[in-house]
Formats: C-alpha cells, sequence, structure tokens
C-alpha cells in the first residue's frame, strides 16, 4: 500500500523513475532517492530481503535436523 501511494503521489513508476535519471529529471532523482531510503528503512526495522519466501514445511524441515 505505501509503495502504491508513493507512485501515485508522484505520479512516477519506480522503474521508469530509474531511466528518467539519465535524462537529468531531478523529481525522478528525488523519488529514486526516496525510494531507496524507504527500501534501507525497511531493511533496518524488518531485516534484508533474502529472495526466498520460507515456507512452513521449509522451517519444520530445517529445525527436524
Amino acid at each position: 500500500m505505501i509503495f502504491g501511494v508513493g507512485g501515485g503521489l508522484t505520479g512516477l513508476c519506480s522503474a521508469p523513475a530509474i531511466v528518467n535519471i539519465g535524462f537529468l529529471d531531478a523529481r525522478a532523482a528525488l523519488f529514486v532517492a526516496a525510494m531507496l531510503a524507504g527500501m534501507k528503512l525497511s531493511d533496518f526495522f524488518f531485516g534484508p530481503r533474502t529472495g526466498e519466501a520460507e515456507s512452513p514445511a521449509a522451517t519444520q524441515a530445517g529445525n527436524a535436523g
């Protein structure tokens, strides 16, 4: 929900904003900087993303051995 609000308020989407930095768009640069800061805050509060989803079965298998 927060991701959608940020994009809605600025009128930008994350991938096009990154591309627009190449065109020296200050609004896009500010958006990307805020997006990266939000990602770092998320890591601080919730831990880094590993890219792997843990299923209950995988957790039980890891605890069994």
